[in-house]
C-alpha cells in the first residue's frame, strides 16, 4: 500500500535563480582520482623513484627480466633532468641472452598502436629490445649523451596483463631515466572514456589541485616538458607526486569537458609571492617570465582562471599550515595583494569552516578580511568523518536525511557573513561535499556509492536550490574512482549512482526556482558518526523550477522511503498546464544497490512521458527514488 502524499507547487513564487556552479565538481593528487584515474599513462613509477622494496636493485614495480649472474642493477644520482636518478643496466657477458627489466599487469587491445618514449644513454652498449606483450622491437645503440628514443609498437594479442620489457644482450652499460607508454590515440594524456563521462555531467566548475594536497603544492613543479618535471614527496597523502598532471593539463581539461577552472594556491609551504606568480602564469598578457614560459609550451593565449582560493581547511589541525582564524586572515591579505596584483579580476575564496563544528571560525576570518573576499568556503562529509556502524538501515536514515543538516550549516553560515559584512556580495562556496563512510587513505578513499547516496546528492542540490541566492558554488569531491562519481579500471570506465545524480540535475533541472511545499509522513534518522539525529524527516523532499521562457515546470521529487512507493497528489497553481510532459526516473530496485564494471547500467535513468496533467493530478514515486516532473504550462 503506498505511502501518501499531497505537493503544492506555486509558480507565481519566483525565487532566486539557480546558478550553475553549484553542479561542480573536484579532482585531487590523492589516490587514484587523477594519477591512474583521469591520467592515461600506463606505468608505474616510470621515472624509477619510488622505493626498491624488493631488494633486487630496480625500483618497484619494474621487476627483473631473465637476470642473473651477467647482469647488474642499480640506481645512480645521474641524471639529464626527468628525475633525480636513473637505473643502470651493467651487461657483463655478450652471449646473446636478452636480460632486462620489465614491467607487467599492462592491459593493451591488440591491433592498437602503443607510443613508447624512453630517455637513455649508453657506454660500449648495442641495440637493444623493448617488446610490449607479444610484440618487439630493436632500438638504438643509445650514445654517450641522454636523448628520447620513441617508438610504436602494436601487440597481436588482447590482455590484461601485458608486459612491457626492456633488455640488452651485449656487454656495456645502459642507463634508463624515464619510460613511458600510452595508446597512440591518445596525444593529450587524457582518458577519452573520462572525459566523455564527465562531459555529460555538465560540470560547470572544476576544483583542483586540492585540498589538503593544495597546501604542499608546488606549482612550478608541473610545469615545462613533462618528462623533465620533478617527483615530489607529497606530505599530505604520504606519497610521491610524479607531476605529470599540472596547470595546463588541468585547464586542458577543463575546457574538454566544459568547466570553468577553480584553483586552490598553496598557503601552507607556499608564499605570496608563489601565488601571485601562478595567477600570472595563467592570467598574464604581458611578456613576464610566467607568461613566456606558458608560451613556450604552447599556449600563447591566457587561461583566464577566474577562481582562486587561498588554503584549504587551515582550521584543521590536520592541515600544512594550520593557523588561527585571526592569524588566517591576515595570511589571507597577503595573498590577496599579490594575486590581485598580477590579475585584478580574479574572483578569491578564503577558508571557511563548518559553524557546527567550528563555531567561531568563520566570524573571526570575516572581522580581519571583511570584504576583501568574494566567496567563503565550507566542506562538509556525511557521516562526518568515518563510520564503521553494521546497522546499514540506520546509516541509509542518516544519509538520506542529512542534506537537512547542511541546510541548516549553510544558512548558519549566511547569517554569520550578513552579521559582520554589511551590504556585501560575498558568496558561500560549497566546495567539497559528499558521503563518506568507511574508508581511509589506505583503501584510497574509493567509497562503493549506493542508490542510497544518489537520494543524499539529490537531496543536497534541493538544499542548493532552496539556498541559491547565497550559495553560488558547490564542489562535490571528487570526480574519479575517490569518492567518486566516476570509476574506472585498466580499460573500463562507469558512472556510480551519483554520477547519475548529476546527470539528471545538470541536464534537466531548469534555473530558476519556484515556490513549492510538500506534506507527508516523517521518520527519525538517528546520530551516526557526528550526524545529529534528526527527528521529522519527510519521506519526500520537493524541488520546483521553470524554465526561463515561463513554459516549463520542473518537480523534482525524492521519495526517501526505502521500501514503499508513495502516491501524491500534486497541485500546480499560477498557470495554466498544457496536460503533457516528461518524466526521468533514478531509481533501482533497492536502495543498497550499485554499478559495477559487470553492470554499469543497474542504476540509471530512465524517461517516460507524462499526459493527462491538469492542476491537480496524481503520481506515483517509486520507492528510493528520484523523480523530476517536467511539465509543460
Amino acid at each position: 500500500m503506498p505511502i501518501n502524499a499531497s505537493i503544492r507547487v506555486n509558480v507565481t513564487q519566483v525565487g532566486a535563480t539557480i546558478d550553475r556552479r553549484i553542479y561542480g565538481h573536484f579532482i585531487e593528487h590523492l589516490g587514484r582520482c587523477i594519477n591512474n584515474g583521469i591520467w592515461a599513462e600506463m606505468l608505474q613509477n616510470r621515472k624509477f623513484e619510488d622505493a626498491d622494496l624488493n631488494r633486487d636493485g630496480i625500483p618497484d614495480p619494474w621487476l627483473p627480466h631473465n637476470a642473473d649472474s651477467q647482469i647488474v642493477y642499480r640506481t645512480e644520482h645521474e641524471s639529464s633532468g626527468c628525475g633525480y636518478q636513473s637505473l643502470l643496466l651493467h651487461s657483463l657477458r655478450a652471449d646473446g641472452r636478452e636480460r632486462g627489466i620489465a614491467q607487467g599487469g599492462l592491459a593493451v587491445q591488440g591491433g592498437e598502436a602503443y607510443r613508447i618514449g624512453i630517455w637513455m644513454r649508453g657506454e660500449d652498449i648495442g641495440r637493444l629490445t623493448v617488446s610490449l606483450g607479444d610484440v618487439a622491437t630493436k632500438v638504438g645503440p643509445p650514445g654517450p649523451r641522454w636523448g628520447k628514443y620513441e617508438l610504436i609498437l602494436m601487440p597481436n594479442t588482447t590482455t590484461e596483463d601485458a608486459s612491457l620489457t626492456i633488455t640488452v644482450s651485449d656487454r656495456g652499460k645502459l642507463w634508463i631515466e624515464s619510460v613511458s607508454c600510452m595508446s597512440d590515440e591518445i596525444h593529450d594524456g587524457l582518458r577519452p572514456d573520462v572525459v566523455e563521462l564527465a562531459k555529460a555531467i555538465k560540470p560547470a566548475v572544476l576544483r583542483w589541485p586540492g585540498g589538503c594536497f593544495a597546501d604542499g603544492y608546488h606549482w612550478e613543479d608541473g610545469t615545462k616538458e613533462r618528462d623533465k618535471r620533478p617527483w615530489r614527496w607529497d606530505p599530505a597523502w604520504k606519497n610521491l607526486e610524479a607531476n605529470e598532471f599540472g596547470t595546463d593539463e588541468f585547464v586542458h581539461f577543463c575546457r574538454l569537458i566544459g568547466a570553468e577552472p577553480y584553483i586552490c594556491a598553496n598557503l601552507g609551504t607556499g608564499t605570496p609571492e608563489e601565488a601571485g606568480e601562478w595567477v600570472d602564469y595563467c592570467n598574464g598578457t604581458q611578456k613576464s617570465e610566467q607568461v613566456i614560459i606558458r608560451s613556450q609550451m604552447g599556449y600563447p593565449e591566457p587561461y583566464n582562471v577566474k577562481y582562486w582560493s587561498v588554503g584549504n581547511e587551515t582550521y584543521g589541525t590536520w592541515e600544512i599550515g594550520h593557523l588561527e582564524p585571526q592569524a588566517y586572515g591576515q595570511r589571507f591579505l597577503e595573498f590577496r595583494e599579490k594575486m590581485v596584483e598580477k590579475d585584478p579580476s580574479i574572483q578569491l575564496i578564503a577558508v571557511g569552516a563548518d559553524p557546527l563544528v567550528y563555531p567561531d571560525w568563520n566570524r573571526a576570518v570575516l572581522e580581519v578580511v571583511g570584504d576583501k573576499m568574494n566567496y567563503l568556503s565550507v566542506h562538509r562529509y556525511t557521516p562526518l568523518g568515518r563510520s564503521d556502524t553494521d546497522d546499514q538501515e540506520k546509516l541509509y536514515r542518516c544519509i538520506v536525511a542529512a542534506p537537512m543538516t547542511v541546510e541548516y550549516m549553510l544558512r548558519q553560515v549566511r547569517t554569520t557573513i550578513d552579521a559582520i559584512v554589511f551590504d556585501n556580495k560575498i558568496g558561500v562556496a560549497f566546495d567539497e561535499w559528499n558521503v563518506w563512510t568507511t574508508t581511509g587513505p589506505a583503501e584510497g578513499i574509493e567509497e562503493t556509492y549506493l542508490m542510497r547516496d544518489a537520494l543524499y546528492a539529490a537531496g543536497i542540490f534541493h538544499a542548493l536550490h532552496r539556498q541559491a541566492a547565497s550559495v553560488t558554488m558547490a564542489n562535490v569531491a571528487q570526480m574519479v574512482n575517490v569518492l567518486p562519481l566516476i570509476v574506472t579500471n585498466k580499460t573500463q570506465a562507469y558512472g556510480t549512482p551519483l554520477y547519475y545524480a548529476f546527470l539528471l540535475y545538470a541536464n534537466h533541472a531548469a534555473p530558476i526556482t519556484v515556490g513549492s511545499d510538500v506534506t507527508c509522513d516523517t521518520f527519525v534518522a538517528e546520530s551516526v558518526g557526528k550526524e545529529p539525529e534528526l527527528p521529522m524527516v519527510p519521506y519526500l523532499d520537493v524541488s520546483s523550477t521553470m524554465t526561463p521562457d515561463y513554459r516549463w515546470v520542473h518537480v523534482a521529487v525524492i521519495n526517501r522511503h526505502p521500501s514503499e512507493d508513495c502516491l501524491a497528489k500534486i497541485s500546480l497553481r499560477g498557470c495554466f498546464p498544457k496536460g503533457n510532459g516528461q518524466a526521468v526516473l533514478l531509481s533501482a530496485p533497492s536502495v543498497f544497490d550499485t554499478n559495477s564494471f559487470e553492470e554499469p547500467e543497474r542504476i540509471k535513468l530512465t524517461e517516460f512521458p507524462l499526459e493527462k496533467i491538469s492542476e491537480d493530478f496524481e503520481h506515483v514515486f517509486p520507492a528510493g527514488s528520484v523523480t523530476m516532473l517536467k511539465i509543460a504550462i
